[in-house]
């Protein structure tokens, strides 16, 4: 990896706007494989359809490397910048990642809103994320902003936990609470239409979800 990427020593920086809760590790190498190979397949699918190439992407940001330890695939399709507001999971992505640097990739920690303005415009935005290690207020938060720097055309493929199976045993106001832990899909949908993309692909996703909560893949584009 390039100097830029090695850079660490605004990781340990004391003004951070996106706060977290507790950090937990999720990495899983089989599972991340697994992923890789499903969403390779879904991207090449999706642009054969528009007579493009995945290989053609000129710009990619991923968010959250606590699940994926940083998608490096995604760097087959262009210059990709792996982006997080929590130190240790990019500093894990890092660890992961030095033995075979993919070619164009750079590790970002995003602190504020000035650093998300500072990354350049993308046309594929990626992240497959924990909301137990960022709280759903702060996600949707950093999530509407990076969505905003997806160019008309470009796309977005998420994981997201989005419901929760035993909401209805909660109180009445559960779902506004940070302890459930999901963005229901009506907010998330509601995030896509106020940013001008049109919903692809809704389907439930297998490799997150578990005995309380369920996780969706989701893919949009973004109209011209």
């Amino acid at each position: 990896m390039s100097d830029e990427v090695r850079d660490w020593s605004g990781l340990s920086s004391s003004k951070l706007e996106f706060a977290r809760a507790a950090f937990r590790s999720g990495y899983d190498e089989k599972r991340a494989s697994a992923l890789a190979g499903e969403d390779l397949a879904l991207l090449d699918a999706f642009y054969t359809r528009q007579g493009k190439r995945f290989c053609e992407r000129t710009s990619i940001v991923e968010f959250g490397s606590e699940l994926t330890g940083g998608s490096d695939w995604l760097a087959k399709g262009g210059a990709l910048a792996i982006t997080d507001i929590i130190t240790p999971d990019l500093i894990a992505s890092f660890e992961r990642l030095k033995a075979k640097p993919p070619p164009k990739t750079r590790l970002i920690l995003l602190r504020n809103r000035e650093d998300i303005a500072s990354l350049p415009p993308c046309d594929l935005f990626y992240s497959a994320i924990s909301l137990k290690s960022v709280p759903p207020t702060v996600f949707v938060q950093v999530l509407e902003l990076l969505l905003a720097k997806v160019t008309p055309g470009g796309i977005a493929l998420l994981h997201l936990p989005t419901e929760h199976k035993h909401y209805q045993l909660m109180l009445k106001d559960a779902q506004e609470q940070h302890d459930l832990n999901v963005i229901p899909q009506w907010r998330l949908f509601e995030i896509f239409e106020n940013l001008g993309f049109s919903l692809v692909l809704v389907q439930q996703d297998f490799h997150f979800s578990g005995s309380d909560i369920i996780y969706h893949t989701v893919l949009a584009q973004r109209r011209g």
